[in-house]
């Protein structure tokens, strides 16, 4: 959670690896909410990759919309 507080006034960093963190389903559908619309991130519109490798199996359906927030068009939308 603080994190992605943190994330959320962010104006400089570009990149972000979280890999091997043990980050669950209930950690991604946080970030997922932080950088969806009205999220503490939604104004985030500098980090362009966020990377969750090895983690928790739980949240391999999370990564594609995890990824797409990421993306230019998607962050374009979160604001």
């Amino acid at each position: 959670g603080h994190l992605l507080e943190m994330l959320g006034e962010n104006k400089t960093l570009k990149k972000l690896e979280l890999g091997n963190c043990s980050i669950t389903e209930k950690g991604a559908q946080a970030v997922l909410k932080a950088f969806g619309k009205g999220g503490v991130c939604a104004k985030n519109n500098t980090l362009e990759h966020l990377g969750l490798f090895a983690n928790d199996d739980s949240i391999e359906d999370n990564l594609p919309a995890i990824a797409d927030l990421m993306e230019a068009e998607g962050r374009a939308k979160r604001g």
